[in-house]
């Protein structure tokens, strides 16, 4: 059964990350590659993807790129305490969409952050990755970055290559997101790369 970890950051906190083994790494190689201006997360849960990406950013210089993070229900508490070591780093505690997922709400300043001037990295793990990747890549920029969790290409590929191999969660598959992907100019990007900690990643051309 391939699940969770405990994550140690960089500033001591030991938080349960939602991940695959290894997507540090694979993170820390986009960051080489792209350096974003901000980050947008969908899905604080215990905040261990938020910790580890800050802890990624903060590793090659790039301490000045914003982190918004979303999540209707209480996070970790160690959030609190790196916030404040930290203020590169905003919690709320909101569900951006409607309850029936078709929309976002109004006056909702995620939009107006993702539209901001600069580059943009949107993370989708939220409860409907595909509802949360088909709303917000609208308002993605051309270089703007997109991506979702417990993704695999099919269902066929999760059963075969994925599942008591790499990651036992399957929330999101191309299918579900082709026609937002082929309608607003997207392409993959490392796609191997994320593919092997079960992250979706494309780039708005």
């Amino acid at each position: 059964m391939k699940g969770w970890f405990a994550y140690q950051s960089k500033l001591g906190h030991k938080v349960c990350a939602m991940q695959v083994e290894g997507v540090y790494n694979v993170f820390l190689e986009l960051f080489q590659r792209e350096k974003f201006d901000r980050v947008l997360e969908i899905g604080t849960a215990q905040c261990g993807t938020t910790l580890m990406v800050r802890d990624a950013l903060n590793e090659l210089g790039q301490d000045d790129c914003e982190i918004l993070t979303y999540d209707p229900l209480v996070t970790a508490p160690n959030l609190t305490e790196y916030t404040k070591k930290n203020k590169k780093i905003t919690f709320l505690q909101e569900n951006i969409f409607s309850s029936d997922y078709k929309s976002i709400k109004e006056d909702c300043l995620a939009v107006d952050f993702i539209k901001k001037p600069g580059k943009t990295l949107v993370l989708c793990d939220g409860n409907c990755k595909q509802c949360e990747i088909n709303l917000l890549t609208p308002f993605l920029k051309p270089g703007d970055f997109i991506m979702g969790h417990d993704y695999a290409k099919t269902d066929e590929h999760f059963e075969h290559f994925v599942k008591d191999k790499i990651w036992n969660w399957l929330e999101l598959t191309f299918n579900q997101i082709s026609t937002t992907f082929f309608d607003n100019d997207l392409e993959f990007y490392m796609e191997e790369e994320f593919a092997s900690v079960a992250w979706f990643c494309a780039t708005k051309k």
